[in-house]
Order: structure tokens, then sequence, then C-alpha cells
């Protein structure tokens, strides 16, 4: 009786164990290895091959690292997990069509470096419908300029989001963070397209809120752009920011919905229309610390928007006028 106790004991002991081993807290892709290998974790030893694969062995929490460069396919993620490309490897997604990264799992906090996501006739590089934070960190994403829908980054859902030393280039949108979610980009640099930064909401009572800070922004028709409508609410801060050369710089308009915007210690340099411009009765803006230079218009106001400038501004060269409506001069903040 004792050494069936025993037994029963030990092959319990070796069911937790074997359960243990189908999941592991950091696994490994390579260009040499191969998706079998998820029977041995994706180990360092015996890596996979591809992204999709690995997610399937990673615990909840846990890393997937790239050990050497190459391409490592999309990948839909339902889980907590960070996929890491270490410096100086090249871990490269090639989107043919819809989505190079979707989320779409509730409550996944999901963290994404070093990743190259390239837009082959894909529509988006990384799309969030569901889940609670996602980190984008010293990415490259290009080519996803498909109208209306290209998007590098594209945020549906209340999530915290952070976008740090990335470059979107290439894209009709660079970063659509709508759904109620609450985003910051920092040390990012947005070219090439249609709609640099797009913070949006036609949701009542939902509010989208976004921080651009010490980023770049070029040659898009418009640089950074913060609308609301049908009673949600839009917070625009930008900040340290260099917004040059598109058809608008910051562009904000409360329609039935109020936009919260500011822009301090910025540059808005060279645009054939508005610099920074504020429409609609719900849109309150302010300006201060920075530099509006050869632009159309400097400032733009209609529609009953508030435009606010504080005295430490710099405006000149401004190739129609400074002012295309009303801009109320106020003391610095």
């Amino acid at each position: 009786m004792f050494r069936s106790i025993a037994l029963a004991v030990g092959c319990s002991a070796l069911l937790v164990c074997a359960g243990e081993a189908r999941a592991a807290q950091r696994t490994f892709v390579s260009v040499l290895g191969n998706d079998i290998n998820t029977a041995s974790n994706c180990s360092h030893a015996s890596p996979c091959r591809g992204f999709g694969a690995a997610l399937t062995v990673t615990d909840s929490g846990g890393e997937i690292v790239v050990k050497d460069s190459g391409g490592y396919g999309a990948v839909s993620i339902d889980k907590s997990v960070s996929i890491i490309a270490p410096e100086g490897v090249y871990a490269g997604i090639s989107v043919f069509s819809g989505d190079g990264i979707g989320i779409a799992t509730a409550g996944v906090h999901v963290r994404l470096k070093g990743l190259t996501i390239n837009g082959l006739g894909g529509t988006r590089g990384i799309h969030m419908t569901n889940g609670a934070s996602l980190t984008v960190e010293g990415c490259v994403i290009r080519n996803f300029s498909s109208f209306p829908y290209g998007a590098g980054i594209k945020i549906d859902t209340a999530a915290q989001v952070h976008v740090l030393d990335s470059l979107l280039q290439g894209t009709y949108v660079g970063v659509s963070v709508q759904g109620g979610a609450k985003a910051l980009l920092s040390r990012t640099r947005l070219l090439d397209g249609g709609y640099a930064l797009s913070a949006f909401t036609a949701t009542s009572g939902q509010t989208v809120a976004v921080e651009l800070a010490h980023a770049e922004i070029r040659n898009f028709v418009t640089g950074a752009s913060a609308e609301a409508y049908s009673g949600g609410t839009v917070v625009l801060r930008v900040s340290e920011a260099v917004i040059v050369n598109n058809s608008y710089g910051v562009n904000a308009v409360g329609s039935g919905g109020s936009v919260l915007g500011s822009v301090t210690d910025s540059l808005v340099a060279d645009h054939s229309d508005c610099g920074i411009a504020g429409y609609g009765s719900g849109t309150q803006l302010i300006v201060s610390s920075s530099r509006a230079l050869r632009n159309l218009y400097a400032f733009c106001q209609g529609s009953s928007a508030v435009v606010e400038s504080t005295g430490d501004n710099t405006v000149r060269q401004s190739l129609t006028a400074d002012t295309n409506g009303t801009v109320t001069t106020i003391g610095k903040i």
C-alpha cells in the first residue's frame, strides 16, 4: 500500500513537472530555429523560427528574445508578453495583408522592443483592439500608406500606451489613438504621410488623452490632430516638439465635443496652412513658450474656438499673417 502511494505521488510530481515544461518564462527565436522546437519550449539551445510559435510556449508575463537578424513573421498576441530584439539584431516583420501585430485580449500588457515592421500591402503595423497596456520602444514602422485605414500604430481601446524612441515613416496615419486610450509619444520621429498623430473620439463621456513630448513631425498633411465630437473629450499636450513642413502643424477641432489642447516649448514652422489651429466651440487651445516661424498663418481660430497665446511666444515671417481669426493674448502660465 505504501509503495502504491509513493508511486502515485511520484507520478503526480512528474505530471506537475511536465505541465510546467509546457511553458517558459523566456523563449527564443532564430533564423536557424524550427517551430517544432515548441516541444523544447523554444529554448536558447533549441529556438523556434517565428514569433507565433514561441508565443504558444511563453508564460504570461514572459519574454520572447530574438537571437539573430532575420524576419520573424506577423503575430497575434493573446497574453501579456515582451518581444525583444537586442541592440544590433534586426528583427523584421513583413506585413503583406492585415496587421503585423494584433492585440485583442482583455487585460494583457505587451512590450515590443527593437522590431522593424514593414508594410508590403498590409494595413497596419500594430493594431490594438483590447488590452491594458502597450509599450513600443526603439521600433521602426514603415510603409502603411493605404487610404483611409493605413496606420503605423492604431489603438482602439482604453489602454495605456507608450511609444518611445521609435520611427514611423510613410504611413497614412502614424499613430491613431481612439477608444478612450491614454498615450505618450516621446523621443519619437514621425515622417512622411497623411496624419502623423490622430487623437479622436465621437463617444459621449469618453476621454482620449495624448502627450507628444520631445518628438519630431515632418512632411504630413496634418501633424498633430485632435478631434472630439458627440460629447467626447480629447486632451492633447505637445511639449518640446519639432513640428515642421506639414500643411497643418497642430489642428484641434471640438465640434459637439471638447478639445483641451496645449503647445509648450515647441517649434512649429514652415507650414503651407496654419501652424497651430483651433476650430469649434468645444476647443480650448493654449500656446506658450513656443516659436511659430514661416507658416502661412502662425495661429488660426474659427467657429467659436478659444485660442490663447501667452506673451512669451515668438512669431516671425508668417507668409500671409500672424493670425487668422481671434487669438487672445494672455499672461505667462
